[in-house]
């Protein structure tokens, strides 16, 4: 009885009716004064400026969190990534977002944080095929918005090229193409800053991409860094597993997984060396990492995982604690 505890907790629809309630709670008492800003990169700031309302209303905050959880419900529909039915990734990333409410805001981060994840449903449709160009093409126009949007995350696509050999999608058209749909974002504004005269916008934006900040600490607050610790601790226990258990997937699953691993660690770990970008850089990690986390309690059955779901679920209530006693 005892050992079947994680994936009753991880498929219970009370568990996912508890996410929601604490989620709503959090989203009307503490994201209540946090609203969006100019800070991103080209797109973002040219959203901004036309329209305002839209880029600092608490009601689009509401609507990229619906619509980053229909894109981890769906990604599980389509790639089965978690061997049963189960909605624990969306119980996860609701209490994370409880938890967290400086977290995936309105914002230019959130935006890229969407379009990084969907250009995954594209790349993972072209498994071991090598004419569906047209597919990994519109994954990179994803990731080309993703950094007019947040400068930083185009460093992301080589995560995509690094992939290709396990995926066996790997070819001159594939890679031709994935180059070109990163490409074209920047290619409209640079036609855009010709024909208007004003080259220093696209100089600008690559300039945006290029840059690299000090690292420095110092302006780091309490819940940026108990976030932090969160989403790296939720990251670490949830790819560890994955691997381990990598081989009770199928070889499709299993490079799929690889490919949400290794873009939850590398954000985490960027966050730790770009602290200036650390909560952008968290909410980008937010979506794979629920997903991971969800994979793990509900495929851990032994006392450890039993053990493994009582500690996350701690930790997400302190984190959720600090930014009560903090705000």
């Amino acid at each position: 009885m005892k050992s079947n505890l994680p994936r009753t907790i991880a498929q219970s629809n009370i568990t996912l009716a508890v996410a929601i309630v604490a989620y709503l709670l959090s989203f009307a008492l503490l994201r209540h004064d946090v609203a969006g800003g100019v800070e991103g990169g080209l797109l973002w700031q040219w959203l901004h400026e036309s329209m305002p309302a839209l880029t600092t209303s608490r009601w689009t905050t509401l609507a990229m969190h619906v619509a980053a959880l229909y894109m981890l419900l769906e990604l599980d529909a389509v790639y089965a990534l978690i061997r049963v039915r189960t909605v624990s990734q969306l119980s996860l990333m609701l209490l994370l977002l409880a938890a967290m409410p400086t977290v995936f805001n309105v914002g230019a981060a959130s935006s890229a944080a969407l379009f990084v994840f969907y250009s995954l449903f594209p790349f993972f449709s072209t498994y071991q095929s090598d004419k569906h160009s047209h597919k990994m093409m519109q994954a990179g126009v994803s990731l080309g918005i993703a950094a007019l949007l947040m400068p930083c995350t185009l460093w992301l696509a080589l995560l995509w090229v690094m992939m290709m050999p396990g995926m066996r999608n790997f070819t001159p058209r594939h890679l031709f193409a994935l180059s070109w749909g990163v490409a074209i974002p920047f290619m409209a504004v640079a036609t855009y800053s010709y024909c208007t005269g004003r080259m220093d916008i696209i100089t600008g934006a690559l300039a945006d991409v290029a840059a690299f900040d000090t690292i420095a600490y110092s302006g780091l607050d309490t819940r940026t860094v108990a976030g932090w610790c969160l989403m790296a601790f939720v990251t670490a226990t949830s790819v560890t597993h994955a691997i381990y258990r990598s081989y009770d997937d199928k070889i499709k699953t299993r490079f799929l997984l690889y490919h949400l691993c290794w873009l939850a660690a590398m954000t985490v770990a960027a966050a730790t060396v770009m602290p200036d970008e650390a909560t952008g850089l968290m909410t980008v990690a937010m979506m794979p990492a629920a997903m991971l986390a969800g994979h793990t309690v509900t495929l851990l059955d032994t006392r450890g995982g039993r053990n493994y779901v009582f500690v996350l679920l701690a930790a997400i209530i302190a984190v959720a604690a600090i930014n009560i006693v903090t705000r």
